[in-house]
Formats: C-alpha cells, structure tokens, sequence
C-alpha cells in the first residue's frame, strides 16, 4: 500500500510539472512575417485591406467581415469600432473573430488584434511605396495563447508562416490583376 501511494505520489507531481511546462511553454509567442513587391500604389491596395469586397476576394476561409474603419480621432472618447470576420476552417468549422483596430493609417500601416477560442492573433499590414508605382507590403503575424488554450498551444502545429505566404500572394494576385484591367480599361486606342 505505501509503495502505492508514492507511485500515486510520484505520477501526480510528474503530471503537475508536465501540466506546467505546457503551460510555459504555450504563452510563448509565435511571430511570422513576410514581404512582397506589388505592381500597384498603396492607394490601390489599400481597399483590398478595408472593405469587405476587397478583403473577400483574397483572405483564406473569409465568410464574412465588417467593414474596417478608422478610429476616432480621441481613443479617449471611444475606441475604434470592432470588425466582425467569420472564417471557415479546412474540417468546415466557422469561427467567429472580433477584431479590435489597433492601428489605421490610410495606404500606410493596418494593425487588427483578433482574439477567439483562447488565441490572440495581431495581423499588421506595412505598405511602403516605392518608385515607378510599386509597393512593398509586409505582412507580420503574432499570435499568442491563454486560458486553456496555453495548454493545448504546444500540440499544435504552426502554420502561420505559409498561411500568410499564401494570403499576401493571393493579395498580390487578385490587387494586380484589378489594376491591370482598370488601367487597360482606361487605355483607349485611336480611329
């Protein structure tokens, strides 16, 4: 019976110091980033970052999303309104996000904070522009856990980096071929 107990004993501290080693190591943050040159203004790609058209064309999953607006001049007064986004996932899951705007510099700087199911995801978009009517568009995610969702964060795997590979390149794809076929539509040839 003794011998028991300290078997008992020894698993119930072995479990506590495994549970909080999960714990630990799941409140670590996870940070990606990537940057792409697009054929386009930051002025051209700045719709595809704040309206919902423009955002449904090329987010992975997007089911819906609130238009994104600037915050009030005062943060003070009232923070900047919060945008809805549901998202499908590859199982056919929705989940529901509310982001908060963290930052909003019209065709520079998009930072959106979203927070569901014990994640905590900040997306910031960086448009630089650059000569000749092209752009620089870096793309950083951070993502972080908590609650119990710390405890499960180390047995998933990360696929952020190819996730936002894949976002800003169907970003590039679908803003270049609109202003492709907006300036071809402008192009008028001469009888």
């Amino acid at each position: 019976m003794f011998i028991l107990q300290r078997i008992l004993s020894a698993l119930a501290i072995l479990l506590l110091i495994g549970a909080a080693a999960m714990w630990i190591i799941g409140g670590k943050k996870s940070e990606n980033q990537t940057s792409l040159e697009f054929d386009a203004t930051p002025d051209q790609i700045w719709p595809f970052l704040t309206e919902p058209d423009g955002v449904g064309q090329w987010f992975s999953g997007l089911v819906s999303i609130d238009p994104i607006t600037a915050p009030p001049e005062d943060p003070t007064v009232a923070p900047a309104p919060p945008v809805r986004r549901v998202i499908q996932d590859a199982e056919g899951n929705q989940i529901e996000y509310e982001d908060q705007v963290l930052r909003f510099t019209p065709s520079q700087m998009l930072s959106l904070q979203s927070r569901s199911a014990g994640d905590t995801i900040t997306r910031v978009y960086q448009l630089e522009a650059m000569v000749e009517n092209r752009t620089n568009v870096t793309l950083r995610v951070v993502k972080s856990a908590s609650g119990l969702g710390r405890f499960l964060a180390p047995l998933s795997k990360d696929v952020s980096l190819k996730q936002i590979e894949v976002d800003i390149r169907n970003l590039k794809q679908v803003v270049e071929s609109s202003t492709s076929s907006t300036s071809n539509e402008s192009f008028v040839v001469p009888e």
